[in-house]
């Protein structure tokens, strides 16, 4: 056991190293020391952001690009500067989201979302927390559209009414149209259609010039990241990904530094996600598509001045390229959260970038998923009965303790026969210490008498938890559900989506200590004290009592930076594991008083008995 924790420990810090990073993955070392300001300025300096496709030759007015995006959470601009004139921006609220459409080139420059806020996740409807904004403000916005690789963000729409605020509620609908002229005189018009109480955004392009061309759709100003930027963590967690579908399944691109990759293949939609959110565009019917996902540096990182180790991190754009048949397209964009009762609606696959599994270990690209989604919809549903993420997660302990139950207590049993056995096994073994064949039949023999099956592992039940315990984990880290989800039992934990933090050790200790964290949580704690005592009821073998204080410290430290839901999870099935552990034993006890067992002396005729 020891050699065990000792190459799980080895295992992390190899995963941590400069070696892992720099040599296996070929990327920056994000825990390196933060590079000079002549070194900064320098990669900087060689940073190249996404290529702008060339202009139509002919434009009847155009606008000035804007600034280079900061992925840092901030209101959006309402307009954007141009040398001549300002564009306008329309606006739609629907009870969902709130939409601005700016008259330079038709795009979405601002969507906001009503039911969200930065401040974990309570809704910006009462005022406590701003609206997140999933689109850079100064970007040239989403929704954009190419015709033979020239690009229409520069191009000046007129809105075909007088119109600028619109809000809409329950069934409401309504169409903004905008309509640009085309460089052969004629024009082209871009209709949104929005609705009352849906993430869904409706789009068409109508124009004459577009039939027989080829035509790209576009999200090319990245996703902003609604969570607070954490600079302690690993830069991975805050890359936006690529999701490309052809309606029942995703792939998934995630692009490590700048670059581009290219598919081409059928598909309905594509898109990208954050953490909690999906902005995807989706064909009215499948399509042969060229889709290109361009990974660039999200600078909002490199300028923060939190930013002491240089992280750096990727945001992406994603374009399609099609060929048009008609002069008219339809489409629409899903511009939601990935609440997985909300994707399931739209029945395109949305809930499919929710989560993924290694195809390598065991096909858990088949099976973990749909563990994951059975998680979450058992959470969801128990939370509908309780209303209290917390009571929802002791209830799918206990249920898994129900389940797994026959195992556990088989394997228990098991466990304390061979504790009791332990002394006959080591005067066996002194015995026929120079005899191994002899002390493997007196063994063997010794177990058939007993009744003792010794290959009945009783690590079997906590095998069968680990796939509700990782998809449980999985599911607290990437379900928009949890995410702000406080519990009544645990009412110093703000969010369970979270580790704990009851007090910061950064502020006496900067970093924290190693492994253990920056903060202090209380579970934990709670959780290494039952694992202490559940060691000392069960492991009375001498050569294995180190492990007696060696697993609650190694608990302990892991779990420190688990979420509190997961941790919860386990708190509570140590809790149970150490009750059915005393019953067991007060059950063994009445019965030894009954029949009290006989002693037992090697005599080495035990098996011809």
């Amino acid at each position: 056991m020891i050699v065990a924790f000792a190459l799980m420990l080895l295992t992390l810090i190899f995963f941590n190293s400069s070696f892992y990073y720099e040599k296996i993955l070929h990327k920056p070392y994000p825990y390196s020391a933060k590079p000079s300001v002549a070194a900064e300025q320098k990669s900087i300096a060689k940073e190249t952001p996404l290529a702008a496709p060339a202009e139509p030759s002919a434009l009847a007015e155009t606008v000035a690009e804007k600034p280079a995006a900061s992925m840092t959470p901030m209101p959006p601009a309402r307009v954007i500067a141009d040398t001549g004139k300002k564009a306008d921006t329309l606006w739609v609220e629907t009870e969902n989201i709130i939409c601005g459409i700016s008259t330079a080139g038709a795009n979405i420059i601002s969507l906001q979302t009503k039911k969200y806020g930065y401040n974990s996740g309570a809704s910006g409807e009462n005022g406590k927390a701003q609206f997140i904004e999933l689109v850079a403000p100064n970007s040239t916005g989403g929704n954009n559209v190419h015709v033979d690789n020239q690009s229409y963000d520069k191009i000046w729409f007129t809105p075909q009414d007088s119109v600028r605020r619109r809000h809409l509620a329950g069934r409401d609908t309504c169409l903004v149209a905008l309509r640009a002229k085309n460089s052969d005189g004629s024009f082209l018009t871009k209709t949104y259609t929005f609705y009352g109480t849906s993430y869904k955004i409706g789009c068409r392009l109508n124009s004459p010039f577009i039939k027989g061309k080829n035509l790209g759709l576009g999200w090319e100003c990245g996703l902003m990241e609604s969570e607070k930027i954490d600079f302690t963590q690993n830069a991975q967690n805050y890359i936006r990904k690529g999701d490309l579908s052809d309606g029942k399944s995703v792939d998934k691109i995630q692009l490590k530094k700048e670059g581009a990759e290219e598919k081409t293949g059928f598909y309905r939609w594509f898109g990208m996600t954050s953490k909690y959110f999906l902005i995807a565009i989706v064909a009215d019917t499948m399509r042969d598509m060229d889709i290109s996902v361009t990974a660039f540096l999200d600078k909002g990182f490199a300028q923060n001045s939190n930013n002491k180790k240089g992280m750096k991190v990727f945001d992406c754009a994603v374009r399609n390229k099609i060929n048009s048949d008609s002069d008219e397209l339809g489409y629409w964009i899903y511009t939601g959260p990935t609440a997985i009762p909300e994707l399931v609606k739209y029945q395109v696959g949305f809930e499919k970038v929710l989560f993924n599994g290694w195809e390598w270990f065991l096909w858990a690209n088949v099976w973990f998923p749909m563990v994951c989604e059975w998680v979450l919809w058992l959470l969801i549903f128990l939370n509908q009965v309780f209303h209290d993420y917390g009571i929802s997660i002791i209830v799918l302990t206990i249920l898994s303790r129900v389940i797994t139950y026959p195992l556990t207590q088989s394997s228990m049993k098991s466990m304390n026969r061979m504790k009791d056995l332990q002394p006959k096994i080591n005067a066996l073994r002194s015995k026929y210490k120079t005899n191994a064949k002899k002390m493997n039949e007196e063994l063997m023999a010794l177990y058939k008498k007993e009744g003792i099956n010794p290959l009945n592992p009783g690590c079997l039940p906590m095998f069968l938890q680990m796939p509700v315990f990782i998809a449980l984990y999985v599911v607290l880290q990437a379900a928009i559900e949890l995410r702000g989800a406080q519990s009544m039992i645990l009412p110093w934990v703000s969010d369970l989506s979270q580790p704990e933090n009851v007090f910061n050790l950064g502020a006496i200790l900067p970093g924290g200590i190693p492994w253990y964290g920056n903060h202090v949580a209380i579970l934990p704690i709670i959780m290494a004290i039952l694992t202490f005592f559940q060691n000392k009821m069960t492991i009375k073998d001498p050569n294995q009592k180190a492990m007696v204080y060696i697993m609650p410290i190694f608990m302990l430290v892991i779990f420190n930076n688990f979420s509190s839901g997961i941790v919860l999870y386990w708190t509570f099935s140590s809790a149970l594991g150490i009750l059915q552990q005393v019953l067991l034993d007060r059950s063994k006890k009445a019965r030894e008083k009954l029949s009290p067992a006989p002693e037992f002396e090697p005599t080495g005729k035990s098996s011809r008995r």
